[in-house]
Order: structure tokens, then sequence, then C-alpha cells
């Protein structure tokens, strides 16, 4: 990648903005909107000509950034103008999945070769082999789309559509001072989490867990969206505990992933060849017993983002006034 003039990781990911409480909530969403689309950018060349899996993976998140912020923060826009951006980031996020889910578990192999018996290590191999077979023919897939001339339209139109100068019929959110409308943005996405979080501690991890997960991640990205309206201090804290969280979440969600990619392996073996099929079972146990850990890790860390203290922080911090603001734009 370096001598390709690329290096991943090679320019700073997080949305970095200065931005102005008293700005309407539409100018300080656009400029996020405009950064975003530079990361998309920087890391496509990379994606296309599959340097490294880190430009995959930063072009994926630029794009769940992206998703996130016209999804939670839609209301400073008319649902006609960004409705067919929305589906086109949807069907970009899709396509780059499979690959994605490919890269994580190929990169798991080494850690199952040390777990696995060595005699399993024949059907280990030819399990990884279709893997990376699979993978290319997905990247393979992402490049054709990412080169084509229907994505540089759509991306140029995207680019464009946040040229535009503020609408005189913009909604009236759009005109909200930012801290008032980030504020309420963020303290009911932490409500909605904690409600989600405290049911499946009482019903036990499965499909609550993945929304507390997406959840989370939603989280996330308006605290890194609006981080610099806030003390610098006092935010960090709180995007801390929600990183360890997440970390946790993270880490059961990789394994699960997994499981189930190696069970649908594992219906594809063919009935003589007991070697693959001994290395996928070898392999799911082994994955179902780290993500019982990751499920003990994930109950540490819910009960601290949980607490009293970390409300608290919640609570003062983003206890903002939400008055419109009527200054010129």
């Amino acid at each position: 990648a370096k001598a390709a003039g690329l290096e991943p990781g090679g320019y700073d990911s997080k949305v970095r903005l200065r931005l102005r409480p008293d700005d309407p909530a539409r100018v300080s969403v656009v400029a996020i909107l405009r950064r975003l689309a530079e990361h998309a950018r920087a890391n496509e060349e990379g994606t296309v000509a599959d340097l490294d899996p880190e430009f995959l993976h930063d072009y994926r998140v630029s794009l769940r950034r992206t998703r996130a912020a016209l999804s939670q923060l839609k209301t400073v826009f008319r649902p006609e103008e960004i409705d067919r951006f929305r589906s086109g980031f949807k069907n970009l996020g899709d396509l780059t999945n499979p690959a994605r889910d490919l890269d994580v578990f190929l990169l798991e192999r080494d850690a199952y070769r040390r777990r696995l018996p060595e005699r399993l290590a024949p059907g280990l191999a030819r399990l990884f082999d279709r893997s990376e077979k699979e993978r290319a023919a997905a990247k393979r897939k992402i490049a054709r789309r990412l080169r084509s001339a229907a994505h540089r339209r759509f991306f140029d139109s995207w680019l464009l559509f946040l040229e535009r100068p503020f609408p005189e019929d913009a909604p009236e959110d759009a005109r909200l001072p930012t801290v008032g409308y980030a504020s309420r943005k963020i303290r009911r996405r932490y409500r909605n989490a904690l409600k989600i979080g405290e049911a499946m501690i009482a019903e036990g991890p499965g499909p609550a867990m993945h929304r507390l997960r997406l959840e989370c991640k939603k989280l996330r990205y308006l605290l890194e969206f609006f981080r610099s309206l806030y003390p610098k201090k006092n935010i960090g804290a709180l995007v801390a505990r929600l990183k360890a969280l997440q970390d946790a979440l993270g880490v059961y969600n990789d394994f699960l992933v997994q499981e189930e990619r190696m069970s649908e392996l594992l219906a594809d073996v063919r009935d003589d060849d007991a070697e693959t099929a001994a290395a996928i079972g070898a392999m799911l146990a082994a994955a179902h017993q780290r993500q019982a850990g990751a499920v003990r890790d994930y109950e540490r860390e819910f009960a601290r983002f949980a607490a009293k203290k970390t409300r608290a922080g919640f609570d003062d911090l983003f206890r903002q006034p939400t008055t419109s603001v009527h200054a010129s734009v």
C-alpha cells in the first residue's frame, strides 16, 4: 500500500470539526456530512485496489457514519431532499458487508490454527482457501461498483447537494441552535440504549444484543459528530465508557457472525470430506466458548454504562436549551 502512495489510516478518520453552538443545526450537519464524504473518498482507491483490509474497513465506517447522520439528523432536511441518498448509501453498505465479514473471519485464521489439534490442519486449510476465494469475488464486486460511472454520478451529486445554500423552506429543526439540537438527540439515544440493555440483562443474550450494539453505534456517532460543543474532559469520559461497552458487544458479534458463517459452511461440506467437517465443528465449539466470555464482559461493562455516575454525566452534560435560531443564514 505504501508503495502505491497509499497507507491505511494515513489520514485522520475522526470527525474533527470545530462546530459553533449557535449555528443553525442544518449548517453543522452539512459540515459533518462534507467531512465524512472526504473520508470516504480517501479510502476508495485503496478499497478498489484491495491494498489492505483496513481501506475497506475505513470506507465502511465512513458509509455507516453518513447513514447514521442521514437517519438520526434527518429532521434538518426535507424527506425528498435526501431519500435517494439514503437509499444509495444503504446499497453501498449492503454491497460491502460480505467482504468485510470474510475479512474478519480470515483475520482469525492463526488464532484457530493455534486452538485446534494439528490433525485438523488439512481440513482447516481447505476451509480458509474457500473463504479466500469468496472474499476475492466479493472484493471484485465492490471494485466494479466503485469504478462505475453510475457510482461517480451518485457521489458527485451528493457533493453538489452538500454545497447548496441554506434553503428558505428548510424544516424548523434546521434552524435550531446546534447545541440544543445535538443535546436532545444524544439524551434520547442514551435513554434508548439503557432500555434495550436493561431488557437484555433480564432476557439474556439474543436479538436484543444486536439491537443494543446498533443503538450504541448510533450514540457513539452522535457523540463524535458533536464532541466539539462540550467540555473535552466531560464528554471524553462518557465516550470512554461507551467505547468499553461497544468493544464487548463487538467481540460477541464477531463470534456470532463467525458461528453463522461456519454453520453455513458445514451444511455445504461434502459427505466424504470428514476432515473439513471436523475442523468446522471444532471451530464452532471454540467460537461458542469465546462468545460466552464476551457475554460476561458485556454484563460488566453495561453495569458501568448504566451506573448512576454515568447517567448523571449524560443528564448534566446534555441538559441544554432548544430554542430556535432566527439569525440570517
